[in-house]
């Protein structure tokens, strides 16, 4: 049986992970899934409860977080590859990086992705945070051909370029950082799949269309907060209807996932007053979303899968 890696081509953390794949040469079933409703159907919540991505499922065995994926493909497959290097201090560094770019894909996200997916300017404070990590990532790579200072790649330069290559894609100045910009010019042509994994899936064309889809989700919400307006009850009845507790199921993953709904101050106080007023809400549509009941679909979910193995 193949590997099945799910997939979103713009995340960088699944960008890493097929990175490291190639650079193993190791073959993925790559399965792309929108992280817009896809995530929550039933065939992929069976796999991932935890609907995040990437999700690599090895024959039964699933895993999540982009860095314990690569690390296992390291461990499992290709053990003795210098791309995640046995000896303590020179794994120790590379861990050090992959903590490192934490800080700084997190600060692209607000400085830079905002805009690109959005449109609109992203906070100015973002901008300022985001010019500084790099800066700061300047300093520390300093004239380094891989950033651990070692002659060969690690897994650490490949979650770096997956989180700086959109700086390439919108063509940014990096004037600023010489070093970096040296680092992603040479790595970038040095890695013959580079261009494949991390810039294609950033054209004009196809980041206009991601963006349209963000967008649209929530239009649909401020849409739904406008219609809504002040009424205690969705039809502006003075009792409730099947139309709440259709609206109320379908929107309850907001509660769950703590959702900002600052802009939709009505379906924020709509959500809050009546998931506070209807006795079986909470059991019907918040437990299962519990960390313990998370958890625990995780195991049942793992358990299927291996019996159907079997």
């Amino acid at each position: 049986m193949s590997i099945d890696l799910y997939s979103f081509n713009k995340s960088n953390y699944c960008r890493a992970v097929l990175m490291t794949s190639k650079q193993l040469d190791i073959d993925l079933n790559v399965i792309e899934i929108n992280p817009g409703p896809e995530i929550w159907s039933a065939q992929f919540l069976k796999v991932n409860p935890n609907h995040n991505l990437p999700t690599l499922d090895d024959k039964g065995f699933v895993l999540v977080e982009s860095r314990a994926i690569m690390q296992y493909l390291c461990n499992q497959y290709r053990p003795d590859s210098t791309l995640y290097p046995r000896e303590p201090k020179a794994r120790a560094l590379v861990d050090r990086w992959l903590n490192f770019d934490f800080t700084l894909m997190e600060s692209s996200k607000q400085g830079v992705l905002w805009k690109l997916l959005t449109g609109a300017d992203p906070p100015a404070e973002k901008v300022l945070a985001f010019k500084h990590n790099l800066k700061l990532f300047d300093q520390l790579l300093g004239d380094n051909h891989y950033a651990t200072g070692a002659e060969h790649l690690t897994i650490a330069d490949l979650t770096l370029l997956a989180s700086l290559s959109i700086l390439l894609a919108i063509h940014y100045d990096l004037s600023d950082c010489p070093n970096v910009e040296r680092y992603l010019n040479t790595l970038s042509k040095e890695l013959p799949y580079f261009a494949s994994i991390n810039l294609d899936p950033f054209t004009p064309e196809s980041t206009a269309e991601w963006a349209a889809s963000m967008l649209a989700f929530k239009n649909n919400l401020k849409l739904f907060d406008q219609l809504l307006g002040d009424n205690h009850y969705a039809t502006g009845a003075e009792h409730l209807t099947i139309a709440d507790l259709t609206l109320l199921a379908s929107t309850a993953v907001l509660l769950a996932i703590h959702y900002d709904l600052s802009d939709c101050p009505n379906i924020e106080g709509y959500l809050t007053t009546l998931s506070n007023k209807l006795l079986y809400y909470a059991m019907i549509n918040l437990k299962q979303y519990s960390p313990k009941a998370t958890a625990k679909w995780v195991d049942d979910s793992q358990k299927y899968i291996r019996r159907k193995m079997e």
